[in-house]
């Protein structure tokens, strides 16, 4: 390898991964370097349930990652553990009765948020054979909480309902998905003074939200039950104007926000590119998700060249953020 070569690799981001393979009971953090052709040394791992998801967040200008996964077996819908990783130092948890399936938000300033909540009563206790369709109906109590890494845990926003989604931050405003009995909504909340600002009511199909804070939006998918189709949207995050860009009949359309206009699937399939991150250089990074298969790391430069991103095979992957 050339010594240019040698210097031009040295000072490629690295992006920080999470790998998870099927039955080991661990997750792996690794920062792999963009380019490099073969595979980083883990820099951490922590314990979790054999079948669990490890989603991550790398705090910004740090090599120091986030992650959530189930670490309580039963009803997994708060048992899950918030760990922060980093090299050469023992894991910390730092918060339990985290929402399953929820990546901690970490905002570009390093503020940390995360969803906990205890489950609500079973509406049907004592019901036998298969599970009635308003079991689904649970209420759970949720708060969303700002986590210090020297401080104790501060709550933000409290509700009953079944979901309170951090959908994303925009200036001192966290915004966030609601779902309810009385139906979904996005709403901002102010993380200093707690104001809460409504933006939108909409349906409970919302997913895949994504913050574009030069153009002042939120941009998602959501789903609408009466037309049995899928829409890639916007809300105004000044006056929760809602706009549409693109529809499809599957869900996979995973927008993202790329020079100001906005990109997304075709949702037709078999696999679908979900972006991620895009440097200040221009790189994109994210990975090709195949349903019931595993998902495929990939890199490209700002002239669209591929670039190698090398991963752990046959697990599941998440990708935490990008080093600068």
């Amino acid at each position: 390898m050339s010594p240019l070569l040698l210097v031009l690799l040295a000072a490629a981001p690295e992006v920080a991964v999470l790998s998870t393979r099927p039955g080991d009971g661990y997750t792996e953090l690794r920062f792999q370097r963009l380019g490099a052709t073969g595979l980083s040394s883990p820099v951490a791992r922590f314990e979790h349930l054999d079948d669990a998801t490890a989603l991550g967040a790398l705090i910004p200008n740090t090599r120091r990652v986030l992650a959530t996964a189930t670490v309580q077996r039963g009803d997994t819908s708060f048992a899950s553990a918030l760990v922060l990783l980093e090299a050469d130092k023992p894991n910390r948890v730092l918060a339990d009765q985290c929402a399953v399936a929820n990546r901690p938000h970490v905002t570009s300033a390093g503020r940390i948020f995360v969803q906990r909540g205890a489950a609500g009563p079973n509406l049907t206790p004592e019901a036998s054979g298969a599970k009635p369709r308003h079991a689904l109906m649970r209420v759970d109590t949720l708060r969303i909480e700002e986590l210090s890494l020297d401080k104790a845990p501060r709550t933000v926003f409290t509700t009953h309902g079944f979901t309170a989604f951090i959908a994303g931050s925009f200036g001192d405003e966290l915004i966030l998905y609601r779902v309810a009995p009385d139906g979904a909504e996005l709403l901002a909340v102010n993380v200093d003074t707690l104001k809460q600002r409504p933006l939108t009511r909409l349906e409970p199909l919302a997913r895949d939200f994504v913050i574009d804070e030069a153009g002042r939006r939120v941009v998602f998918t959501l789903g609408d039950s009466r037309e049995h189709s899928w829409h890639v949207v916007s809300v105004d995050l000044d006056n929760g104007e809602l706009s549409t860009f693109g529809t499809s009949k599957l869900p996979a359309l995973l927008p993202f926000v790329l020079g100001g206009k906005i990109v997304f699937n075709t949702g037709t399939g078999p696999s679908f590119d979900h972006l991620r991150f895009v440097t200040a250089g221009g790189i994109r990074v994210g990975l090709t998700e195949t349903p019931s298969d595993f998902p495929q790391p990939f890199a490209l430069d700002a002239a669209g060249e591929r670039l190698d991103l090398v991963t752990v095979p046959g697990a599941r992957l998440d990708l935490a953020g990008v080093t600068p």
